[in-house]
């Protein structure tokens, strides 16, 4: 419930303030070794596992600088993306994960993105996929920071 608050909230805040959107909340999935660990808790399938096992999810927001600089030349479509997720996390709870041996810690992205939104087209077909696609984060590189210090991913998804 809280979520789908803070998701309205977010969106009707942006269209007050602005009147446009201009941080999108996005997502992005990879595939962990953790969800062999625990299968009933984090998917004994690979399609279960993109809804479960959240050591794979990255919880975005991004926005283009541009939308904010009108005059600073960046394009409208090439957004900087902030990036959340967890690792190492087998069970609900912290302490559980770790009387499993597991240290769960956070870690934090930084990275690029496509509003694919803003990018112009007049096929309405093509702008339709592009409004529904772009809750997704596109692969790119990507800083990420965690306990364990900064680390570059060249394709991070």
């Amino acid at each position: 419930m809280v979520g789908n608050i803070a998701g309205s909230v977010i969106y009707l805040g942006q269209i007050a303030l602005w009147d446009e959107v201009r941080i999108q909340p996005k997502f992005s999935f990879h595939y962990t070794s953790l969800a062999r660990v625990r299968p009933e808790l984090l998917g004994s399938t690979r399609s279960e596992s993109w809804l479960k096992d959240y050591n794979g999810q990255t919880y975005w927001f991004s926005g283009s600088p541009g939308t904010f600089f009108k005059n600073s030349g960046w394009p409208a479509w090439l957004c900087l993306s902030i990036g959340y997720g967890i690792h190492d996390m087998v069970s609900a709870e912290k302490e559980k994960s770790i009387e499993r041996g597991y240290r769960p810690y956070r870690q934090y992205y930084l990275s690029l993105d496509i509003d694919l939104t803003k990018i112009k087209t007049k096929s309405k077909f093509v702008r339709t996929i592009g409004f529904f696609a772009n809750s997704i984060k596109i692969p790119a590189p990507a800083l990420q920071f965690s306990k364990k210090g900064i680390d570059f991913k060249p394709f991070y998804f």
